[in-house]
């Protein structure tokens, strides 16, 4: 039930996601407090909602996770699950002549 709702959360937030300035709405200590439950708890659905390919798991300190379909239907395709940085991310932009 709290993963369905992180998941639904995240994703209507991600419609919302500025790349160049990431909020700590993606990340599990915001989430935490959000949901009034422990962050450990919310990093574990975290990890799980990326590992079943729900959430794009940006693994910086903090790490930020995002809803990876609303970001497409939002912005572009994106190649993986996974990015060490926002860089990676951006760098897969299609650019429009």
């Amino acid at each position: 039930m709290l993963k369905e709702k992180i998941q639904r959360y995240l994703e209507n937030q991600t419609a919302f996601i500025d790349l160049t300035r990431l909020s700590e709405v993606f990340t599990a200590n915001d989430l935490a407090e959000h949901f009034n439950v422990k962050r450990n708890t919310i990093s574990n659905y975290l990890n799980q909602l990326n590992e079943e390919g729900v959430l794009v798991k940006i693994n910086s300190r903090p790490a930020y996770y995002f809803h990876k379909a609303a970001f497409e239907y939002q912005f572009f395709a994106l190649r993986k699950m996974y990015y060490a940085t926002i860089k990676e991310i951006l760098a897969e932009q299609p650019i429009f002549a």
